[in-house]
């Protein structure tokens, strides 16, 4: 978006717009760095502060511009533009969510109907005798001997 787009749509809602040019005019310094981040020196660049612009925006839109040599007038700026422009407001805010719970609960609940269908069918077969291994079925006991019967 352009400066001159945001100042038509600021314009049309009726929001004032406070502009603050903040720097000195001229040459200023501007630091150098070497290959590791290391500060090595500054060179002086010209400032490229587009106060016409930012004095057209202030005016169109019904705020102020202010200019800023230091600290202390960019501090001022800010208190004057709290004296002169006060706005209630109450922020709607809104939470969009999406329900994950399905995702797993439809598989988890097909997984419990499936196990409990294949506990129910393992449950109903009947074990006869001839099914059993061998090696698994009991030993007779000779009942007056308590020694085991060939």
């Amino acid at each position: 978006m352009t400066p001159a787009q945001a100042t038509e749509i600021a314009r049309s809602r009726g929001v004032p717009v406070y502009t603050i040019g903040a720097g000195r005019d001229g040459l200023v310094p501007y630091p150098r760095f070497d290959q590791a981040g290391n500060r090595i020196g500054s060179r002086h660049v010209p400032s490229d502060l587009d106060e016409t612009a930012l004095l057209a925006i202030a005016r169109e839109t019904g705020g102020r511009y202010f200019r800023a040599d230091d600290t202390r007038t960019v501090e001022n700026a800010f208190k004057a533009i709290d004296r002169a422009q006060k706005i209630e407001f109450q922020a709607k805010s809104y939470l969009l969510t999406t329900e994950l719970f399905a995702w797993t609960a439809v598989p988890g609940g097909l997984f419990m109907l499936i196990a409990a269908l294949l506990s129910r069918t393992r449950s109903r077969r009947v074990v006869t005798p001839s099914a059993i291994p061998s090696a698994l079925k009991p030993a007779h006991v000779a009942p007056a001997t308590g020694g085991l019967r060939p």
